[in-house]
C-alpha cells in the first residue's frame, strides 16, 4: 500500500477519536504528538476493519446481501486512480467519519457513554485540582470561596464548571463577595447578594432570570485559591473572620 494512502485512515482515526463521546474529552486533552499517535492507532484499527470487510465482500456469493457492495467494490477498482488498496483506505476514512454520528446515537452505546458522563470522567481522571473541586461543588450543590489575584473574594454556587474542552474560565453565582484585607489577608465581606436575591424574588415577576444575570465569569489564570465553603462552620470555628450574617 502506498504510504500516502495511509493518510486516509489516519484522518478517519482523528475524526473518530475527536468526535465520539467515549473518546471526545480524552482527545481534547492530548498534546499534538500524542494526538497524532492515538489517531494513528485508531486509524490502524479502522484499516484492519476495512481489510476484513473487503475480504468478506470478495468471498461472498452474488446472492447475498453483499452483492451490491461487491458491485461497488468492482466499480471503484475500474473507475478510480490505479492505486492498490485505495478502496480499503477510503473505506477506513468513511468508517472514521461516519462512526461518531452512528455510535453517539446508537442504543445502548449512547446511554453508556454520554457527553456528560465522559466529561465528568475526564475531569476526575485528568483534571486539575481546581477542576475536580468545581465539579464536586457543582454536583453536591455546595458553595465555593474563590480568591482572585486582585484580592477580590467571591462566595457562591458554581453555575458552570470548567468544561473539559475549555479550561480557561468558569461561572459562579455569588452569594457574597468581598476582599482580603491587610497583610493577614483576613476576609472582609462587603456585598451580600443572597439578601438581594430574596428581595428580587419577592418583587420581580421574572426574579429567577434577573438573579441569573448576576453570574460572574472567572478566568482560571486569576484564581489564587479556591475551597469549598460553609458559612456556619466558618463563623463558628474561625472567630477572627468576618461575620457572615446578613447586614
Amino acid at each position: 500500500m502506498p504510504f500516502n494512502l495511509l493518510l486516509l485512515p489516519l484522518i478517519g482515526g482523528f475524526v473518530l477519536l475527536s468526535h465520539w463521546n467515549f473518546t471526545l474529552y480524552f482527545a481534547k486533552r492530548l498534546d499534538k504528538e500524542r494526538l497524532l499517535l492515538y489517531s494513528s492507532l485508531v486509524g490502524a484499527i479502522l484499516l484492519g476493519v476495512s481489510f476484513a470487510t473487503s475480504i468478506v465482500i470478495a468471498s461472498s456469493p452474488d446472492w447475498t446481501a453483499c452483492y451490491y457492495l461487491l458491485k461497488l467494490r468492482k466499480w471503484w477498482a475500474f473507475n478510480t486512480p490505479a492505486f492498490d488498496y485505495s478502496g480499503v483506505s477510503a473505506f477506513a476514512l468513511m468508517l472514521g467519519v461516519l462512526g461518531p454520528p452512528v455510535l453517539n446515537h446508537l442504543w445502548p452505546i449512547k446511554k453508556l457513554w454520554t457527553k456528560e458522563k465522559q466529561g465528568a470522567k475526564a475531569v476526575r481522571d485528568f483534571g486539575s485540582p481546581l477542576e475536580q473541586l468545581l465539579l464536586k461543588a457543582l454536583k453536591e450543590e455546595k458553595n465555593v470561596m474563590v480568591t482572585l489575584t486582585n484580592g477580590k473574594v467571591y462566595i457562591g454556587r458554581v453555575a458552570t464548571s470548567l468544561a473539559p474542552e475549555d479550561e480557561t474560565s468558569f461561572s459562579l453565582l455569588p452569594n457574597k463577595s468581598g476582599y482580603r484585607e491587610g497583610e493577614k489577608q483576613r476576609l472582609e465581606l462587603t456585598t451580600h447578594y443572597d439578601v438581594a436575591y430574596k428581595r428580587i424574588l419577592e418583587g420581580e415577576t421574572d426574579g429567577e432570570d434577573v438573579i441569573a444575570d448576576f453570574g460572574v465569569v472567572i478566568p482560571v489564570k486569576d484564581v489564587v485559591s479556591a475551597t469549598l465553603f460553609r458559612g456556619d462552620i466558618y463563623t463558628k470555628y474561625f472567630p477572627h473572620a468576618s461575620k457572615l450574617i446578613d447586614p
